[in-house]
């Protein structure tokens, strides 16, 4: 058995189930929590009058904004400090992740190469680089190089001055 309405009575129905949702709502807005205001939208049987209630009810707790706060950032220590605090990591980047510099100077302390002619290099600051790159570079002891960082993980050591440099992994 199927059931049919004239739209002028299905608009009016309609129209009082949204008068009254708004009645509701208006009423117990601030003496209903949230949760109860969202429980009476859901018991309305009508489709078009429940969606009303629930933009209603949106509408009303839209307009209430959050309190902004306003939180203030530690100080950051000095460029010196931190680059003394990761300069201890730097060519560890795939086995620690952490900011390192760009590039460190240091000093050749010792030098020695394996049968192959590749050099294992000794540097002032404790670290252990070895030659990766089979290209012929000139390195002597108390010499001052650099050491940056190159594509895809790799580190470039080089001279000032000088335009070539070699590949190098670090060590310890």
């Amino acid at each position: 058995m199927k059931i049919t309405m004239k739209k002028p009575l299905l608009n009016k129905i309609i129209t009082h189930g949204i008068i009254v949702c708004s009645a509701i709502l208006s009423s117990n807005i601030y003496a209903q929590t949230i949760e109860q205001q969202l429980n009476q939208c859901a018991q309305i049987s009508q489709a078009s009058a429940r969606l009303s209630c629930f933009d209603t009810l949106t509408t009303a707790h839209s307009t209430t904004r959050a309190p902004i706060v306003k939180v203030i950032a530690p100080e950051q220590p000095t460029v010196k400090a931190a680059v003394q605090e990761v300069q201890p990591l730097f060519g560890f980047e795939t086995k620690v992740i952490s900011q390192t510099p760009e590039r460190i100077i240091a000093s050749i302390t010792s030098l020695s190469k394996n049968p192959y002619g590749l050099y294992k290099i000794s540097l002032d600051n404790g670290q252990v680089w070895k030659q990766m790159s089979s290209t012929q570079f000139k390195l002597s002891t108390n010499e001052q190089i650099f050491i940056k960082k190159g594509a895809l993980g790799s580190f470039l050591l080089g001279k000032e001055g000088r335009n070539k440099s070699i590949r190098v992994k670090r060590v310890k």
